[in-house]
């Protein structure tokens, strides 16, 4: 504060020629030094000039901040992944401007989506920075989070391998029944309930073959996994074979049949 002024002159207007602080990077406590003080102007109604008075000094230091350098980005972008259970979100990283000079630092980015099961979520990119290059530091640059990016976490697709047809006896549908191979690719301990169906090429006894359609469904227990977290198709689908079972009757009648040849034969040689 400006003291010493006279009768009823109530401000002095003051110039200076230089400033300087005692480090350049960002701080809170940091020391800035005025110099090259001179009075231009006396403020009252005693018509006072500048010369009529004369500082006691011509330089001043205070403290004071320099506050880090907003960085801005553009073009950042969530990546979609598959399902893990996870939250976790990864990113490609936009463009970054607003350095002084040719300074640069690195620029990481993290985040995690609003939910870790399959579909549609929306994620916050939050930038850690590092001391780069060209005399670039960390400490001297902001860079603010960007919100409401959207991505997808698809569906993990599992593999099953050893499900067979079932044989059955002719009933007169092309209904057909599996017994279940063995299921990998879940995330963790998670279990599924899985169901296998399908219809052979055909109704009449004999070989046939079949494709099975798997539905999935939510586990059960404390490993319960959530039907919709996963897939399981098949992409070249396996056709299996079983065979008809003919029914007891054409076994009777087959021997009856026998009986009758044999019966003509036995005519036949008499």
């Amino acid at each position: 504060a400006l003291s010493g002024l006279v009768g009823s002159d109530t401000a002095a207007t003051l110039s200076y020629t230089g400033s300087s602080f005692d480090d350049k990077n960002s701080s809170t406590n940091r020391t800035l030094t005025v110099t090259g003080l001179a009075i231009t102007s006396i403020t009252g109604p005693n018509s006072s000039l500048p010369s009529d008075y004369a500082l006691s000094t011509t330089s001043l230091s205070a403290a004071a901040s320099i506050t880090p350098k907003t960085l801005t980005i553009t073009g950042t972008q969530a990546q979609d992944k598959t399902y893990n259970a996870a939250t976790t979100a990864s990113f490609s990283l936009g463009t970054v401007s607003g350095y002084v000079g040719s300074e640069r630092v690195t620029v990481a980015v993290s985040g995690d989506f609003d939910g870790p099961d399959a579909g549609p979520h929306t994620t916050t990119a939050t930038y850690t920075l590092g001391n780069g290059s060209n005399g670039g530091l960390a400490s001297n640059y902001t860079l603010a989070a960007t919100p409401n990016l959207s991505a997808n976490i698809t569906a993990k697709a599992l593999t099953i391998t050893g499900t067979t047809a079932n044989n059955k006896p002719y009933d007169g549908t092309n209904t057909a029944s599996f017994t279940l191979g063995s299921v990998t690719g879940f995330v963790g301990s998670e279990t599924l309930s899985i169901t296998a169906a399908g219809q052979f090429d055909g109704v009449n006894a004999g070989s046939r073959t079949t494709d099975a359609v798997y539905t999935l469904a939510d586990g059960t227990g404390p490993n319960a996994g959530k039907a919709g977290n996963y897939t399981l198709a098949t992409i070249l689908p396996t056709a299996m074979m079983a065979a008809f079972q003919r029914p007891e009757i054409d076994a009777v009648a087959q021997e009856v049949e026998q009986t009758i040849v044999a019966m003509m034969r036995e005519a036949a040689g008499s």
